[in-house]
Parts: C-alpha cells; structure tokens; sequence
C-alpha cells in the first residue's frame, strides 16, 4: 500500500511537468514631443525555446529587445503568431498608431 501511495505521488508530480509552461510579456509606450518617448516593459527571462501563441493590445504592431538589441519587429499583431524566441531575457515595446497617445502590448509565449 505504501509503495502505491508513493508510486501515485510521482506520477501526480510528474503529470505537472509535463504541462505546457506559460510566459507573458508585455510593455508600453506613451507619446512624447520629439525623442521623449516613454518606453516601459519588465525583463523575462525565458530558459528553453518557446512561440507566441497569442498577441494582445491596442498598437500598431510591436518590438521585441533581447538586451540592447532588437531582436524581432512586427507590424501588427497577427503574422507574430508561431515566432520562436530562443532562451534568454526579453523586453517588448508596442508602435503607437496614429492620433494614439500610448500603446500597450502583451505576448504570451508556450
């Protein structure tokens, strides 16, 4: 009997890896006069490869920065679906549309 207790246990245990991992990241961006924009996002760091599975936010497409660098650009929101991005730690920052104040953008990545 215990060694079925335990038995049911790991595989309980196990059944949680087994489940695909979800990241978010998201960012911001609000107009200003000349190059006084307001970029915001939170650095997340992913460790294996993962896709965007899904794209949310009123932008006019967005950005993707691995450090200093831009890593990926898209013009809207929905060719981005299926784009890979490697392990590492990544910013986003969404385009303004026109006669918008500021932008948002959220990626979700399995």
């Amino acid at each position: 009997m215990k060694n079925l207790l335990i038995t049911l246990i790991f595989v309980a245990f196990a059944g949680f890896g087994l489940q695909a991992q979800t990241v978010k990241i998201s960012g911001e961006q609000t107009r200003g006069h000349g190059s006084n924009a307001k970029l915001s996002s939170v650095a997340v760091t992913i460790n294996k490869t993962m896709s965007i599975d899904k794209v949310e936010g009123n932008c006019a497409g967005f950005w993707i920065q691995q450090g200093s660098v831009i890593t990926h650009k898209f013009y809207d929101v929905t060719s981005p679906i299926g784009t890979t991005l490697k392990a590492g730690t990544y910013t986003i920052y969404p385009n303004i549309k026109d006669k918008q104040n500021s932008a948002n953008v959220t990626i979700t990545l399995k």
